[in-house]
């Protein structure tokens, strides 16, 4: 999970900041969650992590680098009321979220 979620970003970003250096700037949008911040979700320790890994990488890659004309933001998508993502929650999941009305 680290490997994918952190590693991965921070290689992707290594390589680009190279790239935007060079060409005077540019922008980064890295994936992060809302998750732990907000919400706590049982057995989701690693997940939560490494995305909190990544807001961290992003807000200090931001600072280095904006003087260099390289902007590096990240978004935080929350949770969806997809049915087959209810499903795989089971009660947890309904107790908490069946009350909620969800917009589209």
């Amino acid at each position: 999970m680290l490997r994918t979620n952190v590693t991965g970003v921070w290689l992707a970003m290594k390589h680009e900041i190279a790239h935007m250096k060079e060409n005077g700037g540019g922008t980064i949008v890295n994936i992060s969650s809302n998750l732990g911040a907000h919400l706590r979700i049982p057995n989701a320790a690693a997940y939560i992590t490494s995305k909190a890994a990544v807001s961290a990488l992003t807000r200090a890659a931001a600072l280095d680098h904006i003087h260099q004309g390289i902007r590096i933001n990240a978004v935080s998508p929350g949770a969806s009321a997809a049915p087959a993502r209810r499903r795989r929650r089971g009660r947890w999941w309904s107790r908490r979220w069946g009350r909620c009305r969800w917009r589209r």
